[in-house]
């Protein structure tokens, strides 16, 4: 069990990277956007929530949380 645990924490570390860079990176009232923000959009199925700021936000912080308790838990 050991092992996969250590097999996914790299993955679940580049995921929430990947979830900060889009927080800091990304401007929900602002439609425009660059390809590696649009990326992480289709990565984590956001791209239909850019309508709503108040969805998007939401669902990423849930995200965030979520991957960040799984780095936490796999320490």
């Amino acid at each position: 069990m050991q092992t996969q645990t250590n097999e996914t924490k790299p993955n679940d570390e580049m995921q929430l990277k990947k979830l900060q860079y889009l927080a800091l990176n990304f401007d929900p009232y602002n439609p425009y956007y660059n390809h590696e923000i649009e990326n992480i959009l289709k990565e984590f199925n956001l791209s239909q929530l850019t309508e709503n700021p108040f969805s998007f936000t939401n669902r990423l912080l849930q995200l965030l949380d979520s991957y960040d308790n799984k780095t936490r838990v796999t320490e």
